[in-house]
């Protein structure tokens, strides 16, 4: 459930940890599960499996979907560095029941990769 800020292009985006630290050989090494927010605009299309509302979040100031399809497991090590560097900036945790929506949109939503599926089955837990 924590957040980190981070560029997503040139746009920071607020990124939230969906999993705890494993081993994914994958990447390597140990990593965590990280999925941004993107805000909604009311003429595009987006994944509607799970939205944060403003307020939901200390940084969620308008409706803000979870943008599944650019769910990536970010290696520990790297996530370190960056925030020593000052390109990823840590925030407050998301809260429950919304960690637990976020998490839960993994195993509903269309947009999840394969591999990213894959890796929710094996380490994440959804929870009701």
């Amino acid at each position: 459930g924590g957040t980190v800020l981070a560029y997503t292009g040139s746009t920071p985006h607020l990124h939230i940890v969906c999993s705890d630290p494993t081993f994914y050989p994958e990447i390597g090494g140990t990593g965590v599960l990280v999925v941004n927010i993107s805000s909604v605009k009311e003429d595009l299309a987006y994944d509607c499996t799970c939205v944060l509302h403003a307020g939901e979040h200390p940084f969620v100031v308008h409706d803000s979907y979870v943008v599944y399809a650019k769910a990536v497991v970010w290696k520990l090590e790297s996530i370190e560095k960056r925030i020593k560097s000052g390109e990823i900036v840590p925030k407050s945790n998301l809260a429950e029941p919304y960690i637990s929506n976020v998490i839960s949109g993994f195993f509903n939503s269309p947009f999840v990769a394969r591999r990213i599926l894959k890796f929710c089955q094996q380490h994440c837990v959804p929870r009701p």
